[in-house]
């Protein structure tokens, strides 16, 4: 019922083989990404299409671990539309593809259920999900496009990156009751007008607002509540942070 790959078996000839009809149903197709060689030849929206005609009721899980490769390639052949993508994870990539996030949005409005961006509060992309928002007022966050387009979403976590506390209470309005995780620590969360750290009464405005729009009480993680490759910047083994994680992934309850 749960089938865990590294990505450098996947192909088009393992989807065709997959998609064989004398194969048991498929419940969970697990995807874990590191480097990719640049001789790995991918696969095609083609097969992804057979292969979920063949195993309708599959959900998707990849996770990228330490992967610049995969979140470069995420919209140039990692991902295919006809996935039936529901989990997607990337730890310590320190990177974040926006445009990706963007075509998550579109392609997997019925499907994506779990959204994790995890990176150290300390490293070099701090940023990327701010920088450039107040010349850029045309385009839309790409967090609060996959709260508002994916129906289903019901877990965001997202670690080492700044974000605008209006987007927080945005996400947590169009989501509402239906997500139940909204994991964002404190010392991420950025004042809109200055898009410095909040101070505690932004803070405090903030968790409001959001309780207000999930329907419950909701409060930031504190520094504490993070495990320490998080929130430090020493050589913590993030595999301790990551592992309970995606094992986890191969139990169906």
């Amino acid at each position: 019922q749960v089938l865990t790959l590294d990505y450098d078996y996947m192909s088009d000839r393992l989807l065709s083989i997959l998609s064989s009809p004398y194969n048991s149903p498929i419940r969970r197709l697990i995807l874990h990404v590191h480097g990719i060689d640049q001789t790995h030849r991918g696969t095609t929206e083609y097969m992804w299409y057979r292969f979920k005609q063949q195993h309708p009721q599959c959900s998707l899980v990849m996770n990228l671990v330490h992967s610049y490769d995969g979140v470069e390639q995420l919209g140039s052949g990692l991902l295919h539309p006809s996935m039936p993508l529901t989990h997607f994870r990337a730890f310590f990539c320190e990177w974040i593809n926006v445009a990706a996030l963007r075509l998550m949005s579109n392609w997997y409005s019925e499907t994506l259920r779990h959204l994790t961006l995890v990176d150290s509060l300390y490293h070099s992309c701090w940023g990327m999900l701010t920088e450039g928002r107040d010349e850029d007022q045309e385009s839309p966050d790409p967090l609060v496009m996959l709260a508002w387009k994916c129906k289903h979403l019901e877990h965001l976590t997202l670690l080492g990156y700044g974000y605008g506390g209006s987007d927080v209470v945005a996400i947590a309005r169009l989501r509402g009751t239906g997500l139940k995780d909204l994991c964002i620590p404190e010392d991420c969360l950025e004042a809109d007008d200055s898009h410095e750290l909040a101070n505690e009464e932004d803070v405090e405005n903030i968790a409001e607002d959001v309780s207000a729009g999930l329907g419950r009480t909701w409060r930031p993680l504190a520094l504490s509540d993070l495990h320490p490759c998080v929130r430090t910047t020493s050589s913590f083994d993030t595999d301790q942070y990551i592992l309970p994680i995606v094992l986890a992934d191969s139990v169906i309850s």
